[in-house]
Order: structure tokens, then sequence, then C-alpha cells
């Protein structure tokens, strides 16, 4: 993600949290580019030092893949 790369973590949350929203709605939670989306927020929360947010969102996201192996 580019604005993550150049150290904007806040605006790469906000195009994250958009992507999410529409994958959710086209493809459902558990899909896998929403899966993928999911993860990358929550980079995005722990690099923001949102631990709290961040933590529940990867083990939501990895129950998620397990199920789908």
């Amino acid at each position: 993600v580019l604005a993550r790369t150049a150290g904007d973590l806040e605006e790469t949350e906000k195009h994250l949290s958009e992507a999410l929203r529409i994958r959710t709605t086209l493809y459902g939670l558990s899909h896998p580019e929403t899966l993928s989306t999911r993860l990358n927020l929550a980079v995005v929360l722990h690099e923001s030092g949102r631990l709290d947010e961040a933590e529940p969102e990867y083990r939501s996201v990895l129950q998620a893949r397990r199920v789908l192996l």
C-alpha cells in the first residue's frame, strides 16, 4: 500500500477501511480477498500502536483462514 510505505498510516487506514467495506459487501467477511484486506488493516492498526484493536482482528483472520483450509 503506497500510503503505508510513505508513512501515512491514517490515510492508509482510511483506504483499507473503505476497501474492507466494499469487499465485505461483495464477497462476505471470510472471502480470501476480504481476509487479505482485514489482515492489512490489522497490520496498520498494529503499526499505529493500536494493539488492542489489531490483536482481535489478527485472531479473527487467522481463524477464518484455518476454516478455509
